[in-house]
């Protein structure tokens, strides 16, 4: 419920964006580019993600080191939108964040002594975005600056492979995601700028498949990986107009 509450906020504060900035805009007798009639625009670009979940609920010490360290990854993605109106455009976009980490974890050893025993674990996990996009752009007086205002709502997918202690594992889950994107381009040509944008992507796993993991191992699996894979992404990159 709080994530589609979410989404209809940003849904309906995207459209008051276009709604309030339209009439401003340069005429398209004023402008070359609106003259031209770039109405394709395709989007390459990567940078560093960062995971926003503020607790991870990890009481293990050495687990929560790992989880710090895992906080931030790379990412990279692309988007193609078709404006429909002059700044109105629809289209999907696509995004992956990557990230992985290893420690060595205390734990009690099987036998019952009480005694502790250290023990390999590492993670590697790649999560990605797919959905249609909503976006909305307004132009600089001369049109070399293109700022951009989106949301996105898709499917999100998690590969995980562990080494769980020794024994080696590949977590999987999905979920609704959600995503809000700020961006601007510097055109320094016709068809072709460069941009640089900043993209909330939501998402929250409620369980994970592992295949070969038996009862006690996937509770244990469930309890230790973190399902709150909301992240904040920074990007550099291209764009091409047509």
């Amino acid at each position: 419920m709080k994530l589609h509450t979410t989404f209809v906020l940003l849904f309906v504060t995207n459209i008051i964006f276009a709604q309030t900035t339209t009439p401003n805009q340069p005429k398209k007798d004023e402008i070359k580019y609106l003259e031209d009639h770039n109405k394709l625009r395709i989007g390459i670009r990567g940078g560093m993600a960062f995971l926003t979940a503020n607790s991870t609920g990890e009481s293990n010490a050495d687990l929560q080191g790992l989880r710090d360290k895992m906080s931030s990854g790379i990412q990279f993605g692309a988007d193609i939108h078709y404006f429909t109106s002059e700044f109105v455009g629809w289209g999907l976009k696509y995004s992956s964040f990557g990230t992985s980490g290893s420690t060595t974890v205390s734990v009690a050893a099987s036998n019952g002594s009480g005694a502790t025993v250290e023990q390999d674990y590492a993670e590697s996990l790649v999560a990605r975005f797919y959905g249609p996009s909503f976006t909305t752009r307004i132009l600089s007086s001369n049109a070399k600056n293109v700022y951009t205002l989106g949301f996105a709502m898709g499917y999100m997918d998690y590969m995980n492979s562990l080494n769980f202690f020794g024994q080696s594992f590949e977590a999987r889950s999905n979920a609704l995601g959600l995503s809000w994107t700020a961006g601007w381009d510097w055109m320094f040509s016709k068809n072709f700028a460069a941009s640089l944008s900043l993209t909330y992507t939501m998402g929250a796993l409620k369980t994970f498949d592992v295949e070969g993991a038996n009862s006690q191992q996937l509770t244990s699996i469930n309890e230790t990986l973190l399902s709150d894979i909301s992240r904040l992404e920074i990007s550099l990159g291209i764009s091409f107009y047509k």
